[in-house]
Protein backbone atom coordinates (compact mmCIF):
# COMPACT_ATOMS: atom_id res chain seq x y z
CA UNK A 1 0.00 0.00 0.00
CA UNK A 2 1.28 3.45 -0.92
CA UNK A 3 2.09 5.95 1.79
CA UNK A 4 -0.56 8.64 2.22
CA UNK A 5 0.39 12.21 1.38
CA UNK A 6 -0.97 14.75 3.90
CA UNK A 7 -0.74 17.55 1.33
CA UNK A 8 -2.87 15.63 -1.17
CA UNK A 9 -5.38 14.78 1.55
CA UNK A 10 -5.63 18.50 2.36
CA UNK A 11 -6.12 19.36 -1.32
CA UNK A 12 -8.89 16.75 -1.58
CA UNK A 13 -10.59 18.15 1.53
CA UNK A 14 -10.39 21.69 0.14
CA UNK A 15 -11.90 20.65 -3.20
CA UNK A 16 -14.59 18.60 -1.45
CA UNK A 17 -15.43 21.55 0.82
CA UNK A 18 -15.69 23.83 -2.21
CA UNK A 19 -18.10 21.43 -3.93
CA UNK A 20 -20.25 21.04 -0.82
CA UNK A 21 -20.31 24.80 -0.24
CA UNK A 22 -21.40 25.48 -3.82
CA UNK A 23 -23.80 22.58 -4.37
CA UNK A 24 -24.49 20.82 -1.10
CA UNK A 25 -23.71 17.20 -0.31
CA UNK A 26 -25.67 15.99 -3.34
CA UNK A 27 -23.07 17.59 -5.62
CA UNK A 28 -20.19 15.67 -4.07
CA UNK A 29 -19.09 12.27 -5.29
CA UNK A 30 -15.73 10.55 -5.48
CA UNK A 31 -15.45 10.68 -9.28
CA UNK A 32 -16.21 14.41 -9.40
CA UNK A 33 -13.73 15.12 -6.62
CA UNK A 34 -11.05 13.13 -8.44
CA UNK A 35 -11.69 15.03 -11.67
CA UNK A 36 -11.47 18.37 -9.89
CA UNK A 37 -8.21 17.35 -8.19
CA UNK A 38 -6.77 15.94 -11.42
CA UNK A 39 -6.25 12.42 -10.04
CA UNK A 40 -7.73 8.97 -10.54
CA UNK A 41 -10.83 8.05 -8.46
CA UNK A 42 -8.88 5.17 -6.93
CA UNK A 43 -6.48 7.67 -5.41
CA UNK A 44 -9.37 9.38 -3.60
CA UNK A 45 -10.39 5.98 -2.18
CA UNK A 46 -6.86 5.64 -0.85
CA UNK A 47 -7.71 8.54 1.50
CA UNK A 48 -11.48 8.21 1.99
CA UNK A 49 -13.30 4.89 1.81
CA UNK A 50 -16.59 6.48 0.75
CA UNK A 51 -18.55 9.73 0.56
CA UNK A 52 -19.64 9.55 4.21
CA UNK A 53 -16.03 9.23 5.35
CA UNK A 54 -15.17 12.23 3.21
CA UNK A 55 -18.05 14.27 4.68
CA UNK A 56 -16.92 13.29 8.16
CA UNK A 57 -13.39 14.49 7.39
CA UNK A 58 -14.72 17.84 6.11
CA UNK A 59 -16.77 18.25 9.28
CA UNK A 60 -13.92 17.34 11.59
CA UNK A 61 -11.56 19.64 9.70
CA UNK A 62 -14.00 22.53 10.15
CA UNK A 63 -14.51 22.00 13.87
CA UNK A 64 -10.83 21.48 14.60
CA UNK A 65 -10.05 24.52 12.46
CA UNK A 66 -12.24 26.64 14.73
CA UNK A 67 -9.87 25.82 17.62
CA UNK A 68 -6.62 26.38 15.72
CA UNK A 69 -6.22 30.13 16.47
CA UNK A 70 -6.55 29.44 20.19
CA UNK A 71 -3.83 26.78 20.13
CA UNK A 72 -1.30 28.62 18.00
CA UNK A 73 -0.84 31.74 20.07
CA UNK A 74 -0.92 32.85 23.66
CA UNK A 75 -4.43 34.24 23.38
CA UNK A 76 -4.71 37.52 25.33
CA UNK A 77 -7.56 38.61 27.55
CA UNK A 78 -9.46 37.50 30.61
CA UNK A 79 -10.81 33.99 30.91
CA UNK A 80 -14.32 35.12 29.99
CA UNK A 81 -13.00 37.10 26.99
CA UNK A 82 -11.28 33.95 25.75
CA UNK A 83 -14.46 31.94 26.27
CA UNK A 84 -16.44 34.58 24.34
CA UNK A 85 -13.98 34.45 21.43
CA UNK A 86 -14.05 30.65 21.44
CA UNK A 87 -17.86 30.70 21.48
CA UNK A 88 -17.85 33.04 18.46
CA UNK A 89 -15.49 30.73 16.59
CA UNK A 90 -17.55 27.61 17.40
CA UNK A 91 -20.80 29.39 16.47
CA UNK A 92 -19.31 30.42 13.15
CA UNK A 93 -18.33 26.80 12.51
CA UNK A 94 -21.79 25.55 13.52
CA UNK A 95 -23.37 27.77 10.85
CA UNK A 96 -20.74 27.01 8.21
CA UNK A 97 -21.14 24.28 5.59
CA UNK A 98 -18.69 22.10 7.56
CA UNK A 99 -20.78 22.48 10.71
CA UNK A 100 -24.06 21.76 8.95
CA UNK A 101 -22.59 18.58 7.48
CA UNK A 102 -23.04 16.91 10.86
CA UNK A 103 -26.69 16.50 9.85
CA UNK A 104 -25.77 14.74 6.58
CA UNK A 105 -23.26 12.17 7.73
CA UNK A 106 -25.44 9.15 7.01
CA UNK A 107 -23.64 5.94 7.95
CA UNK A 108 -20.81 7.94 9.54
CA UNK A 109 -23.11 9.60 12.10
CA UNK A 110 -21.78 7.57 15.04
CA UNK A 111 -18.21 8.29 14.00
CA UNK A 112 -19.23 11.97 13.83
CA UNK A 113 -20.38 11.85 17.44
CA UNK A 114 -17.09 10.28 18.45
CA UNK A 115 -15.12 12.98 16.62
CA UNK A 116 -17.22 15.72 18.25
CA UNK A 117 -16.39 14.18 21.62
CA UNK A 118 -12.72 14.66 20.71
CA UNK A 119 -13.39 18.31 19.82
CA UNK A 120 -15.09 18.74 23.21
CA UNK A 121 -12.00 17.23 24.83
CA UNK A 122 -9.85 19.78 23.01
CA UNK A 123 -12.12 22.63 24.18
CA UNK A 124 -11.96 21.35 27.76
CA UNK A 125 -8.14 21.26 27.54
CA UNK A 126 -8.08 24.86 26.29
CA UNK A 127 -10.38 25.98 29.12
CA UNK A 128 -8.25 24.18 31.69
CA UNK A 129 -5.07 25.74 30.35
CA UNK A 130 -6.66 29.19 30.48
CA UNK A 131 -7.87 28.62 34.04
CA UNK A 132 -4.43 27.53 35.19
CA UNK A 133 -2.54 30.38 33.53
CA UNK A 134 -4.81 33.39 34.14
CA UNK A 135 -3.30 35.44 36.96
CA UNK A 136 -6.56 37.36 37.42
CA UNK A 137 -8.31 34.28 38.80
CA UNK A 138 -8.46 34.28 42.57
CA UNK A 139 -5.75 31.98 43.95
CA UNK A 140 -7.94 30.85 46.88
CA UNK A 141 -10.69 29.65 44.54
CA UNK A 142 -9.57 26.07 44.00
CA UNK A 143 -10.43 24.12 47.13
CA UNK A 144 -11.88 20.68 47.75
CA UNK A 145 -14.17 19.56 44.93
CA UNK A 146 -14.03 23.01 43.32
CA UNK A 147 -11.13 22.29 40.98
CA UNK A 148 -9.90 23.80 37.72
CA UNK A 149 -10.68 20.48 36.01
CA UNK A 150 -14.31 20.54 37.13
CA UNK A 151 -14.63 24.20 36.17
CA UNK A 152 -13.19 23.44 32.72
CA UNK A 153 -15.77 20.65 32.31
CA UNK A 154 -18.56 22.98 33.46
CA UNK A 155 -17.46 25.71 31.05
CA UNK A 156 -17.18 23.26 28.15
CA UNK A 157 -20.64 21.79 28.75
CA UNK A 158 -22.20 25.23 28.95
CA UNK A 159 -20.23 26.57 26.00
CA UNK A 160 -21.60 23.87 23.72
CA UNK A 161 -25.16 24.25 25.00
CA UNK A 162 -24.91 28.03 24.45
CA UNK A 163 -24.13 27.55 20.75
CA UNK A 164 -27.86 27.51 20.04
CA UNK A 165 -28.83 30.23 22.53
CA UNK A 166 -29.03 33.99 22.13
CA UNK A 167 -26.41 36.57 23.05
CA UNK A 168 -28.13 37.42 26.36
CA UNK A 169 -27.63 33.85 27.59
CA UNK A 170 -23.94 34.00 26.71
CA UNK A 171 -23.53 37.38 28.41
CA UNK A 172 -25.19 36.03 31.57
CA UNK A 173 -22.93 32.97 31.59
CA UNK A 174 -19.81 35.10 31.12
CA UNK A 175 -20.93 37.43 33.92
CA UNK A 176 -21.28 34.42 36.22
CA UNK A 177 -17.76 33.31 35.31
CA UNK A 178 -16.34 36.77 36.00
CA UNK A 179 -18.06 36.99 39.37
CA UNK A 180 -16.88 33.55 40.45
CA UNK A 181 -13.37 33.50 39.04
CA UNK A 182 -12.35 37.09 39.67
CA UNK A 183 -14.65 37.88 42.60
CA UNK A 184 -15.99 40.76 40.57
CA UNK A 185 -19.21 42.59 41.36
CA UNK A 186 -21.91 43.03 38.71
Amino acid sequence: MRKKNDALRGILLTHAQDIVTAEGTAGLNIRRLATRAGIAPGTVYHYFKDKDTLLLAITENGWRGSLRPFRQTAYAGTFSQKVRALHASLTETLHSPAGRLMLDLGSAREAGRERMALVRTDVRALALDWLLTDSRIRPDLWQGDFTPERMAEFVTDNLFSLLTQNEDCLRFFLDILDRILENREG
